[in-house]
């Protein structure tokens, strides 16, 4: 994983049987995971190379940390190495004393055209669900043209599109025999 070092800080502790030791919060940017601001607190009876290079290391120092997942499932850092021309976004404009800019993530909410063209797709899966559930109420398998002109027609209904009417010589002849029930 690769990191943009922020910030640390260090507070005293004490162990179980009484001895003290430093722990340190470091505050980093998760390179590999679209630049997401992390904390991670570390202590001395850890990875030692680790906890003493994030101890003494400066903003904006970029790392490659290695990782591995303990018996608890946490994710323990056992290696670190520095890395240099990370590709990141600059934080300082140039602009004055105190001037930054940061990246706005990317937006990932559909467009108003993508929810229609959505929206459209869902009706089309729609129309021919039901296209196939309305046929095949008949003895004989539908086919595919049957299908997707009723699905057609299904569809302009739900979205208001008039339909031309289908002439009545179009229109299959009564057979009174496959219409009564068992």
């Amino acid at each position: 994983m690769k990191i943009k070092f922020i910030s640390v800080e260090s507070s005293d502790k004490k162990t179980k049987t009484g001895k003290d030791y430093v722990e340190i919060e470091v505050t980093y940017k998760n390179i590999d995971f679209q630049e997401k601001v992390e904390s991670k607190k570390l202590n001395p009876f850890g990875n030692k190379d680790v906890y003493n290079t994030l101890k003494s290391a400066k903003q904006g120092d970029f790392f490659e940390i290695e990782r591995s997942k303990n018996d608890a499932g946490f994710w323990d850092w056992i290696g670190i190495s520095s890395v240099s021309g990370v590709n990141s976004a600059p934080e300082s404009t140039g602009k004055g004393a105190g001037a930054t800019s940061y990246t706005s993530p990317k937006s990932t909410y559909e467009t108003p055209e993508e929810r229609a063209k959505k929206q459209v797709y869902i009706v089309r899966q729609s129309s021919i669900s039901a296209a196939i559930d309305t046929l095949k109420t008949d003895k004989k398998a539908p086919t595919k043209e049957e299908v997707v002109d009723l699905a057609k027609y299904y569809e302009a209904y739900v979205f208001g599109v008039d339909q031309q009417p289908v002439p009545l010589a179009d229109l299959p002849t009564l057979n009174t025999d496959d219409d009564i029930p068992y």
